[in-house]
């Protein structure tokens, strides 16, 4: 090889070592981003209202009633996660699986984390659909919460 082709490969090898490193440093600083994570206390005013009178439904047990308000609610806003977990918990009141199943499935993915708690009454449902795997992996999941109380 002469001196000129090993300065050429030399300056490519600098080029591709270049964009690799701001390639890595991208990542690395997307990695370090947080994201999305649900603040109850950030849901507008006119959701949570609606809110309210689903749980008034609910204490009734109106179930039909106040899933139709929350979802209502979530219209207002599509990231009201209790909104979500309050209609899988009448779903699994119900005894419908699949639907309480769903229903918290759309919850963990607004945030998984706050979703941590919710995997108990979720590895329920999982197993009284006979997802037995599905449901000790959740419950595992909950199981790895610190400080959980003797009751649960």
């Amino acid at each position: 090889m002469n001196l000129s082709t090993n300065c050429r490969i030399h300056q490519q090898m600098k080029k591709i070592c270049t964009i690799l490193l701001i390639t890595g440093c991208s990542l690395v600083a997307g990695a370090q981003t947080p994201a999305y994570s649900y603040d109850p206390d950030k849901v507008p005013k006119k959701a949570q209202e609606i809110y309210q009178k689903a749980y008034l439904k609910m204490k009734e047990e109106d179930y039909n009633a106040s899933i139709k308000l929350l979802e209502d609610a979530i219209k207002v806003d599509p990231r009201f996660m209790d909104a979500y977990l309050s209609i899988a918990g009448m779903y699994s009141e119900k005894k419908k699986y699949q639907e309480a199943i769903d229903w918290y499935e759309k919850a963990r993915v607004i945030d998984s984390a706050y979703f941590k708690d919710w995997n108990q009454p979720y590895s329920i449902n999982l197993a009284g659909k006979g997802e037995f795997e599905k449901a000790l992996a959740a419950v595992t999941i909950f199981l790895s919460t610190q400080n959980l109380n003797e009751k649960s």
